[in-house]
């Protein structure tokens, strides 16, 4: 029997509903998350679908000026795009908005866009130059070693470099501050698997069974871009921006018995 249609019967959802969850990497077979809607199950297999529902929240206005809007982006949310986006939100009141750089749907956080000429090729420049400052935090599984402080491999035959600090950590996850002075796509999350560590929530770079019944309920890959800095391309003073982090990141450091109070300033 095809995954789906044992998805149909046996949790009484429509063909639609099924796919949705396939297609969001939300079901589970005998603890291997499987997003192919054919993949053939037998009467023996464990089906789990992970029990995620939350709100796509409207993004949040955090600097704004002539040149240069920043926004704490919500999880569930493109970056760019004609229909829900951020870029599409601000559109609305601002026509000439450009995006400056990108992060994924499910990744959270302070995104760069543009509004002058002025701003969007001196953003540019600045990323070109790498000379904006980028931090995120993320939750890893596991018990995140010390002695790795600085991922230093290339990505995609390019130079790439990925500087961690560890927060807090337990046996079960590891709350890890990162900084990349480059940004390579996907960067974080490709050069945590060269280490074998993976962010709560992955889907795309590990297959591995996910046994804990913690890590299956959480809603969406645990990364925040939490802070960028950098000199304003047009006035230079010296531009810091944070983006305060979501509900269910604070929620899954909670659940994970990982405290963020006083990890950061």
């Amino acid at each position: 029997m095809r995954l789906i249609e044992r998805l149909k019967t046996e949790f009484n959802l429509s063909g639609k509903k099924a796919k949705e969850l396939i297609n969001k990497r939300l079901v589970f077979v005998n603890n291997q998350r499987v997003w192919i809607a054919s993949y053939e199950v037998t009467d023996k297999d464990t089906i789990t679908v992970s029990k995620i529902n939350y709100t796509v929240l409207e993004p949040e206005i955090l600097y704004k000026d002539s040149h240069i809007i920043a926004v704490n982006k919500p999880p569930g949310l493109l970056s760019t795009g004609e229909k829900k986006s951020v870029e599409s939100f601000l559109r609305k009141n601002f026509y000439n908005i450009n995006a400056v750089h990108r992060i994924d749907k499910e990744t959270s956080g302070v995104l760069l866009f543009s509004i002058s000429k002025e701003g969007y090729e001196g953003l540019l420049n600045l990323f070109k130059e790498k000379k904006i400052t980028k931090f995120y935090l993320g939750i890893v599984k596991g018990k995140f070693p010390e002695s790795i402080k600085i991922i230093d491999e290339p990505l995609d035959g390019k130079y790439a470099i990925t500087k961690i600090k560890i927060l807090t950590s337990n046996e079960i996850a590891s709350l890890l501050l990162f900084e990349i002075p480059t940004g390579r796509t996907h960067q974080i999350r490709r050069h945590l698997k060269m280490k074998n560590f993976f962010l709560l929530g992955e889907k795309e770079y590990t297959r591995k069974p996910e046994r804990k019944s913690i890590f299956k309920e959480v809603p969406r890959q645990m990364l925040h871009s939490w802070k960028v800095r950098f000199s304003h391309p047009v006035t230079h003073k010296t531009i810091e921006i944070t983006a305060p982090i979501f509900f269910d990141f604070k929620e899954t450091l909670k659940a994970l018995n990982l405290s963020l109070e006083n990890k950061i300033d």
